[in-house]
């Protein structure tokens, strides 16, 4: 027997549109409807991404645990706060924690995150530092399989955060002193611990220095030729101490960072350097903070060179590899401030690497970096020279003013001084 409701049948869309619709509003379920976090502390359990959808695929922290059903919590905190963040009782070892400053399809920046690698049910964050007013979304997902599993939540805010964000900002090798600076999320009181080290040192043998309140630079004294670890802690006073950042570590042989190059004088070519290292200059630029050029080959320990042409030219960097897996790259600046690529070369060969007749613009100063896979070959041994072009092959070859009988115009640059003419065949 068939039953035939009396309902009209626009009666029945509306439904199930309202249905259709309800499922897209559920908590949780993307960006537009998360699971706000109102206030600190938080928590919650049985938390359950089933029925959530699969709407982001990719994340900034790991996309590979972006593969499951995702739950969405946001929190916009009122003012510039350090939080951890945990997923506790997760009911697979597959699970991904991701932490970011918007939605994941909005390009965002990850800010901490986690994943259970075949192994973990908790995971956290880690101490992460948010900005007063941006609103943050924390991110449930997995690898599948499964898509989907419970788990609970805690957000703590952290009320004497760990230092992070350390940097060298200046080396005087020949005096013996390095200058740091660092991003300090304790209190507005907090004096800061510095010890420091030669690398590899055990916490509490060092150098110790300590911070006026407020104070996020340091100068670090007594140095060698050599490289060095640093660690910082914050005093808050009735907040607390916090968690001990580092090893953070660094060199003061010259070439080891933008702060300390090799200078290569162009007013003294050709300049050589040989065999050098890259040896104990540490891996203080790769993928995480430079992306021109070729970032696959700045895995291993870099040596930083820095030329300033006093006015237009052309130069050759020729280096001589002992070693696999290396790569010689010309940028306009640091590597880590997301300059333009010049010129490079990278490949898994060992051998001679050139730069060839490479223009230069008077007054810039152009960084030099050698660096290498950090994988078969974690650093390499090389022979440097640079040498001035002073008449360079023509380069941009071109026609113009094409006529009819035949004529043309060459077009091309010279590369070459006031004086040049140029034979043409």
């Amino acid at each position: 027997m068939t039953l035939h409701s009396t309902w009209p049948k626009a009666v029945w869309v509306a439904l199930l549109m309202v249905s259709t619709m309800s499922a897209y509003a559920q908590v949780g379920a993307t960006c537009a409807t998360p699971d706000v976090i109102s206030a600190l502390p938080y928590s919650a359990a049985g938390i359950n991404t089933l029925g959530s959808g699969n709407d982001y695929f990719t994340s900034p922290c790991n996309s590979t645990y972006m593969g499951g059903e995702d739950y969405v919590f946001s929190y916009t905190p009122a003012a510039d706060e350090v939080v951890v963040v945990t997923f506790a009782n997760a009911s697979t070892i597959w699970a991904g924690l991701h932490v970011m400053d918007d939605c994941p399809d909005n390009s965002p920046s990850c800010i901490g995150s986690d994943i259970g690698d075949g192994s973990f049910t908790t995971l956290t964050s880690g101490e992460i530092a948010l900005t007063g007013g941006v609103t943050y979304y924390i991110i449930a997902s997995t690898w599948p399989l499964p898509d989907d599993f419970v788990f609970d939540i805690d957000v703590q805010q952290v009320a004497c955060g760990a230092p992070s964000e350390a940097t060298v900002t200046a080396i005087d090798a020949i005096n013996g002193t390095a200058a740091i600076a660092f991003t300090g999320n304790g209190n507005a009181t907090a004096t800061y611990e510095v010890e420091y080290g030669l690398s590899g040192f055990t916490l509490g043998t060092g150098t110790v220095l300590t911070t006026t309140a407020g104070v996020t630079v340091a100068s670090l004294t007594g140095l060698g030729n050599d490289a060095y670890d640093y660690y910082i802690t914050a005093d808050c006073g009735v907040d607390g101490v916090s968690s001990t950042a580092g090893p953070f570590t660094f060199s003061t042989a010259a070439g080891a960072t933008c702060a300390n190059p090799v200078v290569i004088d162009p007013t003294s070519l050709p300049f050589t350097d040989l065999g050098a290292s890259t040896a104990n200059q540490g891996d203080d630029y790769n993928a995480s903070n430079w992306t021109s050029c070729d970032d696959t080959y700045t895995s291993g320990p870099d040596a930083v060179y820095t030329i300033t042409p006093p006015s237009d030219g052309v130069y050759t960097f020729t280096a001589n590899f002992f070693d696999f897996d290396s790569s010689i790259q010309l940028v306009d600046g640091c590597p880590d401030t997301n300059p333009n690529c010049v010129a490079f070369v990278a490949d898994f060969n060992s051998g001679i690497k050139e730069l060839t007749e490479i223009p230069l613009t008077g007054g810039v100063t152009y960084y030099l970096i050698i660096d290498s896979w950090g994988v078969f070959s974690p650093t390499v041994d090389y022979d440097l020279t640079v040498t001035q072009v002073l008449c360079a092959t023509p380069a941009n070859l071109d026609i113009a003013n094409l006529t009819a009988t035949g004529d043309v115009d060459l077009v091309f640059d010279g590369t070459g001084n006031a004086s040049t003419t140029y034979d043409i065949e």
